[in-house]
Order: C-alpha cells, then structure tokens, then sequence
C-alpha cells in the first residue's frame, strides 16, 4: 500500500486530494515496524485490505491511466490474492476456509 501510494504521489498527487485520509497518513506514513510481537494484527490486516481496496477502487472508476504502475499493479495483485469480498461485500483475509490462498509459487508475499 505505502509503494502506490508513493507511486502516486510521484505521478498524480492530485489523486491523493481527498483519498487519502488522516488514518492513512499514520498508518503508511512512516515506516512500518511490526517487531516480535505486533498490536493488533487482525485490525491491521482489515484497515490495510479496506484501503487497497478504496484506492484501487477509485484509480480503475477515475483514473485508469494509472491502473498500469508497477507498484498499483503489485497490490492489485496482492488485493487479490490474500482478500476476498463476502456476501455482505465487506473484505476478508483470505483462509484455507475463506477462499483459500493462491499457491506459494504464485504468490507476492508481503508485510
């Protein structure tokens, strides 16, 4: 999430204006230290997914000239590989009971 945005930020700071919210300013802001022990992992994962999702929602319905940058490119795929929408349409990790993962080979891992 922090590589497109600075992906953006290099090629349409523009976009940023009004997308990007104060949460995500602290949370992609700085650099991210997970340490041994992380707070929160579950929040974590669902904020990060919920903001991939919102900001490469908002490129592919108004600025899909920028679909193609390597770094939107590298989390769409991540999106894709590790969240599912349910039902209810909120986004989900996925599990070995959600969705399933793609296979290891074919997978960007990521922090």
């Amino acid at each position: 999430m922090r590589a497109a945005l600075e992906e953006l930020a290099r090629t349409a700071p523009d976009e940023l204006v009004g997308l990007a919210t104060q949460d995500w300013g602290q949370r992609y802001g700085r650099p991210v230290r997970l340490g041994t022990n992380p707070t929160c992992p579950k929040t974590r994962i669902k904020d990060t997914g919920g903001d991939a999702h919102r900001l490469l929602e908002h490129l592919y319905r108004h600025r899909p000239e920028l679909w193609t940058g390597p770094q939107i490119q590298a989390l769409r795929q991540i999106l894709v590989q590790n969240y599912q929408i349910d039902e209810r349409g909120r986004i989900r990790w996925r599990t070995d009971d959600h969705g399933g993962l793609p296979p290891a080979s074919a997978r960007i891992v990521s922090p």
